[in-house]
């Protein structure tokens, strides 16, 4: 009986172990990724020679968060300059990455927490031929997007920006700067959308220095330059807690089966004796005829009439 308790008490340590280690421990694997929406941004001549290519997406509601997001970026890019997670209040909050070499490519992750996300990076398609500028763009979709947008900026100083295909749409930006779009709508994973823009510029300066624009500062990254705060750590502590029960557990159950009582060796049953059974000896009688005197003990002869050593009367029976 005690022995079923301290199995069935093990069973229920194991039990809250496996449970707290699965709350406080994000999950390693993840379903298939889908965004909802994505714009891509071609910001030709913004703040540096060369395009800057800006992707702000939203990853899809049935989509489990916190999801580690992948994109191949060309290699002359050298990899991202920022990504990001944008919570509901339009707030950015960076994070670092990872990239691994993909062929052609650069392969870029990071992890998001947000429903929104943003990321940016540069690379170098220009022609320049006189006061023409052209550049080719390709978008292949790193997952399954149900509304994908392709804008293109004109650059400040430019004119008769021009695309092929024909942009399906203008706006104008924030900075007053126009703005040519395609709605491309639904794109499965691994389709492409491509385009060509040419514009005409005279002025050899940036969009930032003829606007006057303040160079944005460094981004501070919320998984690398904050403090371990308490939050961070109460996983760690749950673990060790755990980790302590089971040993403890551990512990318990050999001393338990230390203390169970050993089941007494068996005889071995007798053999029977070959022929009668052997009786007990019987005291031999005193045939050495000597006697002993009454007053004192000692030993007399047989034909003592005295004691020799007291000199009582030797009393015969």
């Amino acid at each position: 009986m005690r022995e079923q308790n301290w199995k069935r008490w093990i069973a229920a340590v194991i039990l809250a172990v496996l449970t707290m280690v699965m709350g406080v421990w994000p999950a390693s694997a993840q379903g298939t990724v889908r965004l909802a929406g994505l714009t891509v941004s071609l910001w030709p001549e913004y703040d540096k020679p060369g395009v800057l290519v800006i992707y702000r997406g939203v990853i899809a509601d049935d989509v489990a968060l916190p999801v580690t997001l992948q994109f191949l970026l060309p290699k002359a890019s050298g990899g991202p300059v920022n990504t990001a997670g944008v919570d509901a209040n339009s707030e950015f909050h960076y994070w670092t990455w990872k990239t691994a070499e993909a062929g052609d490519f650069i392969s870029v992750s990071f992890t998001n927490p947000y429903r929104e996300f943003q990321m940016e990076y540069y690379y170098d398609p220009l022609i320049t031929d006189g006061t023409l500028r052209t550049f080719a763009y390709s978008y292949q979709a790193d997952y399954r997007v149900d509304n994908l947008v392709v804008e293109v900026k004109q650059p400040a100083g430019a004119q008769n920006l021009s695309l092929t295909p024909a942009a399906t749409g203008t706006s104008v930006d924030f900075d007053d700067l126009p703005l040519q779009k395609y709605t491309v709508g639904a794109l499965d994973q691994g389709q492409t959308f491509q385009l060509t823009a040419s514009y005409d510029k005279t002025d050899a300066r940036l969009t930032s220095e003829i606007l006057n624009l303040e160079a944005p500062g460094a981004a501070e990254f919320e998984d690398k330059s904050k403090s371990t705060g308490f939050k961070d750590v109460v996983p760690y502590i749950l673990i060790g807690a755990a980790a302590t029960l089971l040993i403890g557990a551990g512990i318990y159950a050999f001393l338990q089966s230390r203390k169970r009582p050993k089941r007494p060796a068996q005889a071995a049953p007798a053999k029977p004796s070959k022929g009668k059974s052997r009786k007990a000896a019987q005291p031999r009688a005193d045939t050495s005829g000597n006697a002993f005197c009454h007053q004192c003990g000692n030993r007399l002869r047989q034909d003592a009439q005295f004691c020799p050593k007291c000199g009582a009367k030797v009393k015969r029976r």
